[in-house]
């Protein structure tokens, strides 16, 4: 994560579940370029989503600043579901500590091709010993995460007392208000606009009118009975 000014990292939390212990390593630029390991967090096995804290160093600060973690064993035997990192930090030389989440990358999906060929009676089997090793699957058991909990509701009693709440009209508070209109003041200027002659360069224009003819012509329209 980059930040466009320097900042000071005084503490980390870790929201993880890991089945398998392993390391978290924090990794600023200053002073100087590169990152370089500032300080690396064990973490324990858990028997649950759990959040792990720590203090970071004093030296640990700069613009940069990135966590990778690694299991110490391999995903075929454990694995580790991270929900989230933050650290406690401040900008330089005189900002405020305050938290700030760091982004979590998603795990990339790594398998190993698996050969399996049909069996006696079609169930599925190895070729040969070389071909396959037994691989077994840690399937963990859904933890009852809750407890019941009674919340004790007390009755309503019977000893409570009406109560009148007096309301007060709203009070008519207005007073009558004059405005002065001023009369419109009769000024005006006459103005005389100039009205151009027309031009005598202009042609006659005849329009071709067709005479009205003595015996219009008869049309027939049919009418309904």
């Amino acid at each position: 994560m980059g930040f466009e000014k320097s900042h000071l990292f005084g503490k980390v939390e870790v929201d993880i579940r890991a089945s398998v212990a392993g390391t978290i390593v924090f990794q600023t630029e200053t002073p100087g370029q590169t990152l370089v390991n500032r300080f690396t967090m064990p973490i324990p096995v858990t028997t649950g989503q759990t959040i792990l804290r720590s203090r970071l160093p004093g030296i640990m600060q700069g613009h940069l600043v990135r966590a990778t973690g690694t299991p110490n064993t391999t995903p075929t035997t454990g694995h580790w579901e991270l929900y989230g990192v933050r650290v406690w930090y401040r900008e330089l030389p005189d900002g405020q500590w305050q938290w700030f989440p760091l982004p979590v990358m998603d795990t990339p999906v790594e398998y190993v091709p698996f050969k399996l060929v049909p069996g006696p009676g079609g169930t599925a089997a190895a070729s040969s010993s070389e071909d396959y090793a037994e691989y077994k699957i840690p399937v963990e058991e859904t933890p009852v995460s809750f407890v019941p909990l009674k919340a004790p509701v007390e009755a309503t009693g019977a000893d409570f007392t009406t109560l009148k709440v007096p309301l007060t009209e709203t009070p008519i508070l207005f007073t009558p208000l004059k405005v002065p209109i001023v009369e419109t003041p009769v000024v005006f200027t006459s103005m005389k606009a100039p009205v151009e002659a027309t031009s005598e360069s202009f042609d006659a224009f005849k329009l071709p009118v067709k005479a009205t003819p003595v015996m219009p012509d008869w049309i027939s329209v049919p009418v309904d009975e």
